[in-house]
């Protein structure tokens, strides 16, 4: 395949990401006050899980890129883009998601550049990969290799173990890109 770069991001919450998320009430024919407060209580819980979704209720925290050569680069959010855009080949584990929030951020931050444009341009198939023009390809290594993005399907986790390749460390943009490299080099790219 060449020249590649692989892409690992984790995410945070933003302050006030409560404003965000859709208000969380109990159905308005309910009369007990101890089940309202209950059900509002538990919904309120797992709000938090369902903001990580949330392109405005949560942001990209860290971001790391290794590229096909093993070269560790840890760039601010603002830099990625720009580092992404010099390699013909972008892979990630969840690297469609995490264009798109790097497109959003760097757009809200005022340092989005034309070029940049490829990023936007690749969360919005449904392909394992992409090629955008022949020039440059975008993909996520696992959803290619079993072909589908589906949860069931498209789990790293299951993936590493029938490649026999480690476990992949999902928690850390590090870790993340480490992943992607591992199943890059299954892919002999």
């Amino acid at each position: 395949m060449g020249k590649y770069i692989c892409f690992g991001a984790v995410k945070g919450l933003i302050e006030g990401w409560e404003d965000m998320m859709p208000p969380v009430k109990a159905p308005s024919n309910w009369k007990d006050p101890a089940k309202i407060a209950q059900y509002e209580k538990e919904a309120r819980a797992g709000l938090a899980e369902e903001a990580f979704k949330n392109p405005l209720a949560s942001t990209i925290t860290n971001v790391c890129l290794i590229n096909h050569s093993g070269l560790v680069f840890t760039p601010k959010i603002e830099e990625a883009l720009d580092m992404m855009t010099c390699y013909p080949i972008v892979a990630g584990i969840g690297i469609f998601e995490g264009l798109s929030r790097l497109f959003l951020q760097s757009a809200a931050a005022k340092t989005l550049d034309p070029a940049h444009w490829w990023a936007k341009l690749s969360p919005m198939t449904k392909y394992p990969y992409l090629s955008i023009d022949g020039k440059k390809i975008i993909l996520d290594p696992v959803e290619t290799l079993v072909g589908s993005s589906a949860a069931e399907w498209a789990d790293p986790f299951k993936l590493a173990k029938i490649l026999g390749i480690a476990s992949p460390d999902l928690d850390t943009a590090q870790g993340r890109a480490e992943a992607a490299v591992a199943l890059m080099k299954v892919m002999r790219a």
